[in-house]
This record gives structure tokens, sequence and C-alpha cells, in this order.
């Protein structure tokens, strides 16, 4: 298969050929980004590997999406943080923004 003929598959969603390590399926023959696998360096690619459509058991794609799960609720955790101080802030700029309320005198009889 020539380089133009390529397919890029990856869990990342990012079906497109990246500068760093990429890992071929032994089965299907598609290309993923070896950051989103797991495989960083050329020491950790196994003498065969199998992408997780063709092998979605393998310890390679268990740990991958452990990761990923951890990276999607730290970021979730993040995103809610960031609104909850948007939210404060905004009540804060509403309250300064207003009339204080002036309390009516009741003259009791």
């Amino acid at each position: 298969m020539d380089d133009n003929n390529w397919i890029t598959k990856c869990p990342c969603g990012q079906n497109q050929d990246a500068d760093g390590l990429m890992i071929q399926c032994d089965r299907c023959l598609v290309w993923q980004h070896g950051d989103c696998v797991g495989l960083f360096t050329e020491a950790s690619v196994p003498d065969q590997y199998f992408c997780e459509q063709c092998k979605p058991q393998h310890k390679i794609h268990q740990e991958a999406r452990r990761r990923r799960a951890e990276v999607t609720q730290a970021r979730q955790i993040r995103i809610a943080r960031a609104r909850g101080r948007l939210r404060v802030e905004r009540q804060e700029k509403d309250r300064v923004g207003r009339k204080p309320n002036k309390k009516k005198s009741v003259t009791k009889r």
C-alpha cells in the first residue's frame, strides 16, 4: 500500500496523519496515532498490533480507554469549575448593578 492510500481511523476522532508515532493494525490495516492508543515510543510497539475495532478487549485499548475517561473527567471538572466561577461573577455583577431595596417604614398604630 503506498502512502497515498493510508487510512487513518483513530479513537481521538482526528482521522489525519500526525507528526508523531503512527501504528498500523495488522488485521484491517488502518493507521492510528500512537499517543491515542498508549504507545508513546518505538520500544513500546508490540510485535503485533490490532486496532480497537479488530480486538476491542486488548489490554492496550482498555488502558487507553481508561486514560481517555480520566482526561475527559478532568476536563469536565475544569469546565464545571469555570462555569461556577462565571456564575458567581455574573451574580456579583448583577448585585453591583442593582439599586439597593429601600425598606418602607411601617408605623404601628
